[in-house]
């Protein structure tokens, strides 16, 4: 006889949120660029700073010598950094919701009991039992 635990999680996959970056969300500033350029960089506002208001996190793009290119990619920039951190906050959600269903995944934390030898099987929060060869069917309301 072997005595062993299982975990299983039901979460939504219809439930995926998706990341959107919302502009209006984004204040821009044009301002002349530092370092090698001559007087286009000192004379022209080429650099673009995206500031996101909410999360307060600023992009700088400077690396093209024109304001067009450089705004292209701050906007690139600023929305792969908000992903990165929406992509985390996601992650950080499903793993609580997982862990909320399953627990710690301990034999103190089980929620049923299948008997197979005595074709049973025990619910322990709703202390119902059933025959398992019913549940197996798919007559899982018996337990609720």
């Amino acid at each position: 006889m072997q005595t062993s635990t299982i975990t299983v999680a039901v979460l939504d996959a219809n439930k995926k949120p998706s990341f959107q970056l919302n502009k209006n969300e984004v204040d821009r500033k044009f301002t002349c660029s530092r370092g090698k350029g001559g007087q286009n960089v000192n004379r022209r506002h080429t650099c673009v700073v995206l500031t996101h208001i909410p999360s307060g996190i600023v992009v700088r793009s400077e690396e093209a010598r024109d304001q067009v290119k450089n705004e292209e990619l701050a906007w690139k920039r600023m929305e792969e950094k908000l992903k990165t951190i929406f992509d985390k906050n996601n992650s950080n959600n499903i793993k609580d919701l997982r862990s909320s269903q399953i627990g710690e995944g301990e034999r103190s934390d089980k929620r049923r009991t299948y008997r197979e030898k005595d074709n049973l099987v025990i619910d322990h929060i709703t202390g119902k039992k059933a025959s398992m060869k019913e549940v197996m069917k798919g007559k899982i309301e018996l337990l609720f």
